[in-house]
């Protein structure tokens, strides 16, 4: 059965950190291509300086490139407003629940 793949770039915060870098050494975004298996609302977060934030859990079927297979988002992270983050989430359903692909993009 041949796979549908839809190009999605996302620009979610990694509440896992993929690798330990000093703070002066600035990240690069990681690429790859995933299924998302499940999203859970409203799941607590560990931002960048180490503040306790709500954020969505989205599950990966397999393991992303920071070696688990969740990564942790906010609409604010992907430069969304609240309402514009939640039709997304919205328009992406069908496709989550076909077992499509998506290329995301990962800010560290």
């Amino acid at each position: 059965m041949k796979k549908i793949f839809i190009t999605i770039i996302v620009s979610l915060y990694c509440a896992n950190i993929c690798a330990k870098q000093s703070p002066s050494t600035e990240s690069k975004p990681v690429n790859f291509i995933a299924q998302i298996e499940n999203i859970d609302f409203n799941k607590t977060a560990i931002s960048s300086d180490l503040k306790l934030l709500l954020a969505d859990r989205y599950y990966f079927k397999d393991k992303t490139p920071c070696n688990t297979n969740t990564l942790s988002a906010r609409a604010e992270s992907m430069g969304l407003t609240t309402e514009e983050y939640i039709n997304k989430i919205r328009s992406l359903r069908p496709a989550i629940l076909d077992d499509r692909y998506f290329y995301l993009t990962v800010d560290q």
